[in-house]
C-alpha cells in the first residue's frame, strides 16, 4: 500500500477518522481524491482498502466477473439477510441470479405496473390534501411508504396500505437497521461480535432487527400456506416469493424457510430505499430549478394533454424522454448507492504498472466519479440534457453508474426506472412543486443508500 497515499493513518481505527461523520462523509472522499489523486488508501482495524476514482478503474472492477463483495457487507448484513444475493459472492451469487432474474425480467412490468400508478395515485390525493390544508410537505417520508407500498406488493403480492394510513413503522424501521449497521461498518471497535453485542447499538440493533424479522415471517407463513392449500402452479405468476415457495416446493433443497425470508427481506430494502431517494432527490431538484420544471410540464402536457388522472401506461414511458433525463441527472448528482465496496481476487491489475496488494479490499463511490468535470462540465450544476442521446457519445461508460454496472449490475434497474417515472409524471402532472424556502438546500448524507439528513419539505400549487 505504500504507492498510495491517503489521510493520515492512526492505529487500529486507521484514517477511518475521516470519514465516520455521515454528513461529512461524501464532502470528505470529494476532498481526499482532490488532495491525494485518484487512488487514494484507507484503512481501518485490520482492513485496507483503495478508493478508486477514475472511470478506468472503475470499469476494471465493475467489469470483473472474479470481483466479490467486500468482507464488510458480511460483518454488517449477515444477522439481518442471513445467505441473501446482496452479498452472496463467486459461483454462488452467479447462481443465485439466475434463479431470481425471473422475478425482475423488464416484461413484469406489464404485470405490476398497475401498483405503481396505485400508489401513485393514493400519493398524489395525499399532497392535494396537503395543498387545501396549506400544509408544508415533508415529501421523503410520503416517498418512502409510497415506495414500501408498491416493493412489497410487487415481492410478496401483499398490499400492505402503509402511505394510506400514514403508516411508517417498518419504513422507519428499515431505516434505522441501516443506519445502526452502517455505523459498526464505520468502527473498527465494533466488529467483534461480542463488543457489538454488548454495545448500546448492538442492543438497539438486535431489537430492532427483530421486529423486521417479526414482519416478515408473518408474511411469508401466511403466503406459504396459502400456495400449499391452492396447489400453486408455479407458472401462474411470478412476484419474487411465489418464486422461492415455488422452487421450494418443487423440491430445490437450498431453498430453506430462512433463506426464502432473507432473500426477499434483501428485495424489499433494495428495492425501496433507492427508489425513494431517487424521487426525493430529484424532486429537490426540479423544485431548485424551476425553469427545468417547467419544461418537464410541457413534456407531460404533450403527453397525457389535461388529462391529470389516467394511468401511465406502458406506452407513455418511452414518449417521457426529457423526464429520464432528469432522473438520471439526479442520479449522476445524488446516486442513491453513493458507495460500492469490493474485494478483487489475488494479483488483480489495475494496470501493467499497479496491482492490487492482496487483502486490499476497493472502496468506489459515484458521488465523486459522477462529478469528475472532464466527463461532466460544471459537475454540480443541474443539467438534464446531459442525457440527451447526442450528449452521450463518446462518454466513458464507467463515468456514470448508480446502478452500479457489469456482471453485478442491479437486476431491477429497468424496473425501477419505470417506477420511479410513474410516481413523478402523476406528481408533476398534477403540480408545480417549490422549496419552503428559495435558497434552501439539502445535506446528503453518506450512508448505504442517500438521503437528506433533514428531510425535504416542500409546497405545492395544484396546475
Amino acid at each position: 500500500m505504500r504507492q498510495f497515499s491517503g489521510p493520515r493513518m492512526f492505529p487500529l481505527i486507521g484514517n477511518t477518522w475521516y470519514l465516520v461523520k455521515p454528513e461529512d462523509r461524501l464532502t470528505n472522499l470529494t476532498n481526499a481524491y482532490r488532495s491525494y489523486g485518484s487512488r487514494v488508501a484507507f484503512s481501518a482495524g485490520h482492513l485496507k482498502g483503495l478508493l478508486l476514482v477514475h472511470p478506468d478503474d472503475v470499469g476494471k472492477i465493475l467489469s470483473s466477473r472474479e470481483m466479490n463483495k467486500s468482507s464488510l457487507y458480511d460483518l454488517i448484513f449477515k444477522d439481518w439477510l442471513g445467505s441473501s444475493i446482496f452479498y452472496a459472492k463467486g459461483k454462488k451469487y452467479f447462481e443465485m441470479r439466475k434463479t431470481l432474474s425471473p422475478a425482475f425480467e423488464f416484461k413484469q412490468i406489464y404485470t405490476f405496473e398497475r401498483y405503481f400508478n396505485e400508489q401513485a395515485k393514493n400519493l398524489v390525493n395525499i399532497l392535494k390534501q396537503h395543498e387545501t390544508d396549506g400544509q408544508v410537505t415533508e415529501i421523503r417520508w410520503l416517498f418512502a411508504l409510497c415506495a414500501y407500498d408498491i416493493i412489497l406488493q410487487y415481492v410478496t403480492g401483499k398490499s400492505m396500505g402503509f402511505l394510506k394510513r400514514g403508516d411508517s413503522t417498518y419504513a422507519a424501521a428499515v431505516h434505522n437497521e441501516l443506519k445502526l449497521v452502517f455505523k459498526r461498518g464505520w468502527q473498527p471497535w465494533l466488529w467483534p461480535n461480542w463488543t457489538w453485542r454488548i454495545s448500546p447499538l448492538g442492543r438497539e440493533e438486535n431489537a430492532n432487527r427483530k421486529l423486521l424479522q417479526s414482519f416478515m415471517n408473518q408474511i411469508f407463513e401466511d403466503r406459504k400456506a396459502e400456495m400449499t392449500s391452492a396447489g400453486f402452479n408455479l407458472h401462474d405468476k411470478l412476484n419474487f416469493l411465489d418464486l422461492l415457495i415455488g422452487e421450494q416446493l418443487r423440491g430445490v433443497h437450498e431453498i430453506t424457510d430462512d433463506y426464502i425470508r432473507e432473500e426477499t427481506s434483501g428485495a424489499i430494502f433494495a428495492g425501496h430505499d433507492t427508489v425513494a431517494s431517487t424521487l426525493t432527490f430529484t424532486t429537490f431538484l426540479m423544485a431548485s430549478n424551476p425553469d427545468e420544471q417547467a419544461k418537464l410540464h410541457q413534456e407531460l402536457d404533450e403527453v397525457f394533454g389535461e388529462d391529470r388522472e389516467r394511468d401511465v401506461e406502458s406506452s407513455d414511458r418511452p414518449k417521457l424522454k426529457y423526464l429520464e433525463c432528469c432522473i438520471k441527472e439526479a442520479m449522476r448528482l445524488y446516486p442513491p448507492a453513493p458507495f460500492l465496496i469490493r474485494a478483487p481476487e489475488p494479483g488483480f491489475k489495475l494496470d501493467e504498472n499497479t496491482t492490487i496488494p492482496e487483502g486490499v479490499e476497493v472502496m468506489l463511490s459515484g458521488w465523486v466519479t459522477q462529478r469528475l468535470p472532464e466527463f461532466f462540465p460544471d459537475p454540480d450544476e443541474f443539467r438534464p440534457s446531459r442525457f440527451f442521446p447526442e450528449n452521450c457519445i463518446g462518454r466513458h461508460p464507467y463515468c456514470y453508474f448508480p446502478f452500479s454496472a457489469g456482471p453485478r449490475n442491479c437486476m431491477a434497474q429497468k424496473i425501477a426506472l419505470a417506477n420511479v417515472k410513474t410516481i413523478l409524471a402523476h406528481i408533476f402532472r398534477n403540480f408545480t412543486v417549490e422549496l419552503v424556502s428559495p435558497v434552501e438546500t439539502v445535506i446528503p448524507v453518506g450512508e448505504l443508500v442517500m438521503f437528506p439528513k433533514n428531510g425535504l419539505q416542500i409546497k405545492l400549487r395544484s396546475r
